[in-house]
């Protein structure tokens, strides 16, 4: 399929394409969050996904690897998921777990961001390690999950009392993708104190 493409996509366009949607998603979440404005931030976080899937596989298979894109696709992954997490604080705010597990998840992924941009300043080698490609996939299914199953509750299917239960698996991934977090910077760490 991304051989198909024209050449006039690049990789970097489609990252830039993720960073033009971010703006969006965070718009519906904060001023219409309502049904069924989440399932259009839901249709526009898959279509943000599958474009930072296909941005790296296309690099790749083009030989298009750039530093602009080793910058500008962390960067992306960051600016779109960071404004969630902050919204979610919002919207779990009286949950203890939830509130201080994506406290945790925003911190550790600045901690990414700024310890990418340093290996790039200082010409170590770069790219995410299997902990941040799977972080990230933990992260978007956490996110998925929450915008799927939170206008059923708005609109009254599941009794707001359940609410707690109904995020668990949520809650778990958010976990995981925590771990996933902790792996990543402790690689990219090992590989700055090797050099």
């Amino acid at each position: 399929m991304l051989k198909r493409l024209p050449k006039w996509i690049t990789p970097n366009r489609l990252t830039g394409a993720r960073i033009l949607l971010t703006p969006f998603i965070i718009f519906i979440l904060t001023y219409l969050s309502q049904y069924p404005w989440y399932y259009v931030a839901f249709t526009l976080y898959v279509i943000a996904v599958i474009l930072d899937i296909l941005d790296g596989d296309l690099a790749r298979l083009r030989n298009e690897v750039t530093l602009l894109g080793k910058i500008l696709d962390p960067l992306a992954d960051k600016l779109l998921n960071i404004p969630l997490f902050i919204i979610f604080i919002g919207w779990f705010g009286n949950n203890f777990a939830w509130h201080y597990l994506l406290e945790i998840i925003i911190v550790l992924e600045i901690a990414l961001f700024i310890i990418a941009m340093f290996k790039h300043f200082f010409h170590y080698p770069t790219g995410a390690n299997w902990f941040g490609k799977h972080k990230m996939g933990f992260e978007a299914g956490m996110i998925l999950y929450i915008l799927l199953l939170s206008p059923i509750i708005d609109l009254g299917f599941i009794p707001k009392e359940y609410t707690y239960y109904v995020f668990l698996p949520a809650e778990g991934s958010l976990l995981v993708a925590i771990i996933g977090a902790t792996g990543s910077i402790h690689g990219h760490s090992k590989d700055v104190l090797k050099a």
